[in-house]
């Protein structure tokens, strides 16, 4: 049976999952049709795979796990305890776009050069207007730091729950 903070953190861990995947569509990270069959897609499929997938559900499990010692004071508590660390979610999705900024080419093509028939469904570097100077870095770097704060701020609250 799930504590009060533990049912909290599940139910906003989940809505701010469904949030941040929504962002998804645009960015194609698990773009199937392609993978294998543009080097790009196949690293992009690759590294989201761990960071929006893997990550995310290795942090939920500890913190589900971590959270089963919290304290049950009050129902503030529960909710400062609860919600928060489920913001987290933001910081993989952040962390993943700093990866995308960081090594742009890597994980998209510059342009469509037709080689495969509906070529146009899988983004650019030019449809997706990611520059390609120190701008890109900057970002990326923004990111990061944000990516690491969420996360940061997630494990402190989880690890004081307990306390």
């Amino acid at each position: 049976m799930l504590n009060n903070t533990q049912q909290i953190f599940t139910i906003f861990f989940a809505i701010f999952w469904s949030v941040m995947a929504n962002a998804q569509p645009k960015w194609k990270a698990f773009h199937y049709t392609f993978f294998l069959r543009i080097s790009q897609v196949t690293y992009r499929m690759l590294v989201s795979f761990l960071i929006l997938n893997i990550l995310p559900i290795l942090y939920f499990s500890w913190s589900l796990n971590r959270l089963s010692a919290a304290s049950q004071n009050t129902i503030n508590q529960s909710v400062l305890h609860g919600v928060i660390p489920a913001f987290a979610i933001f910081g993989f999705y952040r962390i993943w776009i700093c990866l995308i900024e960081f090594f742009p080419r890597f994980f998209y093509r510059e342009k469509d050069n037709g080689e495969y028939p509906k070529a146009e469904i899988e983004p650019t570097l030019e449809s997706l207007n990611i520059p390609l100077n120190s701008t890109h870095l900057k970002n990326a770097l923004m990111n990061f730091i944000f990516g690491i704060i969420y996360i940061g701020i997630g494990i402190v609250l989880i690890l004081r729950s307990s306390i």
